[in-house]
């Protein structure tokens, strides 16, 4: 088609082109006669030549003339020139639905029943009428700067009777992929009812900001005649679940299971905004969007802003743990599931626990003590000889562990060789160490350092008197009157036994052990 700008067709002075489409093209003129602005639609040059096509065109432009509605674009006029053929019809001075849509992304449902009330109704009239839009979609849907919302492009319009009558011509096809109905997709029968099918379409656009099916023609027939659309809320999950109900129901496959009027459709989409308290659009929130989308008291319902989501946690080897606050119970008392976390720490962890050494250090020295004894036991019990009194300070018993006896031994005045006398206390000494003195050539008499009594009385059935006579144990072997000199201090054969365990008041602890036998030992005693 050749450039028309500043052409006449008819008595229209076309000024500037407004749209274009696969079928023709919309320019704004002046109609000369009536000095009013007209809209002029010029069918395309390859159409035009299509008698048939023509025929047509110029039909169902007559019938959109006899509807008379304040939201239904008004047809004027209907002419040919210089091979051209055209319709006149008022001009609306605003956008399209569609452009909106575009810089909108999203209206709402608030917007929706504004904006489909008047197109519904529009539609409704059409159907009384007898006639069918089959190409209900944004582009086709005005609204002007008063906010008034005008259904228009009834071009490929038809009435029932000329239905058995369309064009079946290869490569023409009636409507727009995006929102035709399924009759549409199947080229069946159609009627009022696949205008409301478009209708929801346009309705869940709007409120959605997407078109239920997307993609190239042959994938669009087949989705919209075999394909349930996808629910809203899947689109946008802020959405009213009542919604989904009621687009489900204006997109049904079978006609019959659709609203029945575009009206009731709009009444369905206005319930469910009073029941979520959605503000409907006025006329004047309507208009704003023609001058500034962003003007209005009452803007485009948005969506929800995004759920503020925790920063990417850095590797596990480099994020520090904070310490879990311990309640009091567990700090007294650890817990079976804290003992086996212990349990498996790391040695490191392990490390940092202050009181870990020392209980350590104390469970190797008992374990040391209790080889000791076993050792010297067994070699005694194998060798079966007399145990003899070694010159060196008592060896811390290993029997400090146990509960104390009920009996204790009696008094004694069977001199022990020590360094010095031990006095009994009521409190703990800390370990001292006691070095062993090297043996002597003058002989030791046995009395040199007698042991006193005890201060504690023993808790015996039948207490003994002190006695002058030493009382010997059942292993120990008489008193000589030459003493055992030697270098090195002899080892004896049997541990010193008696039928009592000796304990003192306070249990003898010591951090390290002593083997007697060594010339010269350091061994801590109380």
């Amino acid at each position: 088609m050749t450039n028309l700008l500043g052409r006449r067709l008819g008595r229209y002075e076309i000024r500037a082109e407004l749209g274009r489409g696969g079928m023709a093209r919309v320019y704004r003129a002046v109609d000369t006669l009536l000095k009013r602005p007209v809209a002029i639609k010029v069918l395309a040059a390859q159409l035009s030549m299509d008698p048939e096509f023509v025929q047509r065109f110029e039909r169902e432009a007559r019938t959109a003339a006899g509807l008379r509605h304040p939201n239904i674009v008004t047809i004027y006029d209907v002419g040919e020139q210089d091979g051209l053929h055209y319709i006149a019809m008022e001009f609306i001075d605003g956008r399209t639905l569609h452009s909106i849509l575009n810089e909108q992304a999203t209206l709402g449902l608030g917007y929706a029943v504004s904006i489909l009330d008047p197109v519904a109704h529009a539609l409704d009239f059409a159907h009384a009428q007898g006639a069918v839009h089959r190409d209900v979609k944004p582009h086709n849907i005005m609204v002007d700067t008063t906010g008034r919302v005008m259904l228009t492009d009834f071009g490929i319009a038809q009435t029932p009777d000329a239905d058995s009558e369309r064009l079946t011509r290869t490569g023409v096809f009636m409507g727009t992929p995006e929102y035709i109905s399924p009759e549409q997709a199947e080229a069946r029968r159609v009627d009022g009812r696949s205008d409301l099918y478009s209708l929801g379409v346009v309705a869940y656009e709007i409120v959605t900001g997407r078109v239920p099916f997307s993609g190239a023609t042959p994938q669009l027939i087949v989705a919209h005649a075999q394909l349930s659309p996808p629910p809203p809320t899947s689109v946008l999950a802020y959405l009213p679940g009542e919604l989904d109900l009621v687009l489900a129901q204006a997109l049904a496959k079978r006609p019959e299971s659709r609203y029945p009027s575009g009206v009731e459709l709009v009444e369905a989409l206005r319930e469910v905004a009073r029941r979520y308290d959605t503000p409907i659009a006025s006329r004047d929130q309507i208009a704003a969007l023609v001058a500034a989308p962003l003007s209005s008291g009452l803007p485009p319902t948005p969506p929800p802003p995004p759920r503020p989501q925790p920063a990417p946690l850095p590797p596990a080897a480099s994020r520090p743990v904070a310490p879990r606050p311990q309640p009091v119970s567990e700090a007294i008392q650890p817990s079976a599931r804290q003992l086996a976390r212990e349990n498996h720490a790391p040695a490191g962890s392990q490390a940092a626990n202050p009181s870990t050494p020392a209980m350590l250090l104390i469970g190797g020295v008992l374990v040391v003590l209790t080889l000791l004894l076993l050792f010297t036991v067994a070699q005694g019990m194998a060798r079966g000889g007399t145990p003899t009194a070694a010159p060196t300070a008592s060896l811390p018993s290993p029997t400090i562990a146990l509960p104390p006896s009920e009996t204790l031994a009696p008094p004694s005045d069977t001199p022990v060789p020590s360094e010095t006398p031990p006095s009994p206390s009521d409190t703990p000494a800390p370990p001292k160490p006691t070095i062993v003195p090297p043996p002597s050539p003058v002989p030791v008499p046995p009395s040199l350092v007698p042991v006193p009594p005890s201060e504690t009385p023993t808790p015996s059935e039948t207490l003994a008197p002190p006695s002058d006579t030493p009382t010997p144990s059942e292993t120990l072997a008489p008193p000589s009157d030459t003493p055992i000199l030697s270098d090195t201090p002899i080892l004896s054969d049997t541990p010193i036994l008696s039928d009592t365990p000796i304990l003192s008041d306070t249990p003898i602890l010591s951090d390290t052990s002593t083997i007697i036998g060594s010339p010269v030992a350091e061994t801590p005693y109380p």
